[in-house]
């Protein structure tokens, strides 16, 4: 009878640990392990390089990404000694490499989702009350034998072919250590538009304060197409403009 009344008191405390969770107490946690709110407000630029292993393609290319608070970034990957521009925002419009690796203008709607994103940097949690965002608490689950916390962060929605679409972004956090683990959204555009994008986040790293997830593994459902693994990452990097300008073809 008192090992069952153990058992009892146990899982009602667990039940009771579990309910006194909130989705703020668990995004201002996560703040706190990974810099502090002081450091993440100071980051006012990201320079990231590394390789992506496009793993349908059975490729690896080098990657270099560049992004700043007020929205311009690029990212861009090196073939065969030349450069491919996945998506560049310059602060006015927003280009990529087309199939001929020349450099196009993408449209009206793809710039109007670019600004819609402008408030996810450095992280998509980072300050969400005063972006508009909304954030709730949707329980535990087990990831692959971990414990985790679930978050569901609602962002501004995102225009698809004209229409407004619910921009949601699950968020899965490490219940011990309170560092993302694994996120699920909707897949926007792409052969996989539609269908629920996984991304899994490991193998982080501090660097001068700040804690980054070097290893990004991108899944469409089960099969994993993308792999990102970063060499270097620095904060607050002196940037030249120059590279977000869009060159003459």
């Amino acid at each position: 009878m008192r090992t069952l009344y153990y058992c009892i008191v146990l899982v009602l405390l667990c039940m009771t640990l579990a309910k006194a969770q909130t989705a703020e107490s668990i995004l201002q946690k996560y703040t706190e392990v990974t810099g502090g709110q002081e450091n993440w407000d100071r980051v006012q630029s990201m320079d990231i390089t590394g390789t992506a292993k496009l793993v349908t393609q059975n490729m690896e290319l080098p990657y270099h990404r560049v992004m700043l608070n007020d929205g311009r970034q690029i990212t861009s990957l090196e073939f065969n000694g030349m450069t491919y521009v996945d998506t560049a925002y310059d602060g006015t419009k927003i280009w990529g490499s087309n199939s001929q690796m020349e450099a196009e203008v993408k449209d009206t709607e793809a710039l109007e989702n670019m600004k819609r994103t402008m408030s996810d940097f450095p992280y998509p949690g980072h300050n969400w009350k005063e972006r508009g965002y909304k954030a709730t608490y949707m329980g535990t689950e087990q990831i692959e034998g971990v414990d985790t916390y679930k978050v569901l962060l609602v962002r501004h929605t995102r225009l698809v072919n004209g229409e407004e679409k619910d921009n949601e972004l699950l968020i899965y956090f490490d219940a011990k250590s309170y560092f993302p683990i694994f996120t699920e959204s909707t897949a926007f555009s792409g052969p996989s538009a539609g269908g629920t994008m996984r991304t899994f986040l490991s193998n982080y790293k501090e660097v001068d304060g700040l804690f980054y997830p070097f290893t990004v593994t991108m899944k469409n459902g089960d099969e994993t197409f993308q792999i990102l693994e970063a060499t270097t990452v620095k904060w607050n990097a002196e940037i030249d403009p120059s590279i977000f300008a869009m060159p003459t073809n």
